[in-house]
């Protein structure tokens, strides 16, 4: 289906923007006039926008009751967990054998940012720094087809994220460690280390998931 019509991409990434921030409760139900009223526009292109969500597994079709979000089931968890540790394993290599002083650099605001954050308690600060060195490894890998792939997981993530992943403070402490040891390897280009840890953080994430 050809999707050219500028509204529809305006009520995609408004729902999509909204479902990955966690803003509709589980008995919100997606109705097209009222999310076209609510955007100032016709049912055609939200009826288009909510199609393609279903078919990227953000919402799904419940007989009774109609267009809700997608509840990921915990298999389903596990499975976005260990795409993830492989594709950004593989990320953390690349990275750790090719990189400039500059990458560098980016990269360790980041750590540091995530570490003055958890020394004064800021939670949101925290988080800030910890997705914007994943992104750091996304960015600098040089790989379109990771890339491509890892932002696909990423929306799964961050709607995990999102919903379930509220971090006490000896988690946070924990993670902040492993970032710094990750930034090490990957300056010393140790691209296996690298991997490994990167591949033990998700590994990590994923446990503790599977007990929500």
């Amino acid at each position: 289906m050809q999707k050219n019509d500028a509204g529809y991409i305006v009520a995609y990434e408004y729902l999509k923007n909204n479902i990955v921030n966690n803003k509709y409760d589980d008995d919100y139900v997606f109705v097209e006039a009222e999310i076209a009223a609510e955007l100032g526009m016709s049912r055609t292109p939200v009826r288009e926008a909510i199609s393609m969500l279903r078919s990227e597994k953000l919402l799904m079709r419940v007989p009774k009751k109609g267009i809700v979000c997608r509840e990921m089931q915990k298999g389903e968890i596990k499975s976005v967990y260990e795409m993830a540790e492989a594709l950004e394993g593989m990320m953390a290599y690349n990275v750790a054998r090719h990189h400039t002083a500059q990458q560098l650099e980016t990269m360790l605001a980041c750590v540091e940012k995530m570490e003055q954050a958890f020394r004064n308690g800021d939670e949101k600060t925290w988080a800030e720094g910890d997705i914007a060195f994943h992104a750091c490894l996304r960015d600098f890998c040089g790989n379109t087809f990771l890339q491509e792939a890892m932002e696909n997981i990423n929306v799964f993530i961050s709607i995990l994220r999102n919903r379930y992943t509220l971090l006490d403070a000896g988690s946070r402490e924990r993670s902040t460690v492993q970032h710094r040891e990750m930034y090490e390897a990957i300056c010393a280009g140790d691209a296996d280390y690298a991997r490994t840890l990167v591949q033990y953080h998700f590994r990590v994430n994923r446990r503790r998931l599977s007990q929500v």
